[in-house]
């Protein structure tokens, strides 16, 4: 999660030839600055009903962490590619 993310459904894939890579991170401390910097987008699965955030996350509003396990993550993402 980054100030500079979106939902994860915003992210359009017009183009069936467009090259994509999903890049997860750890399910506490997300990806390093340095990763994040390299992205041309962030992208973040919306959590409804957790309050809870890492103290040090830019949207902090609590303590705590918000993460869905990795693998979960990534097929929520992916399914979304594929079925936009």
């Amino acid at each position: 999660q980054s100030k500079r993310s979106v939902p994860y459904f915003k992210l359009k894939i017009n183009d069936k030839k467009m090259k994509v890579a999903v890049i997860l991170g750890d399910e506490v401390r997300g990806l390093p600055p340095t990763v994040l910097k390299l992205a041309d987008k962030i992208l973040e699965i919306p959590m409804r009903g957790a309050m809870v955030r890492d103290a040090v996350h830019p949207k902090n509003s609590g303590n705590g962490k918000e993460s869905l396990n990795v693998s979960v993550a990534f097929g929520v993402v992916v399914f979304g590619f594929r079925y936009p």
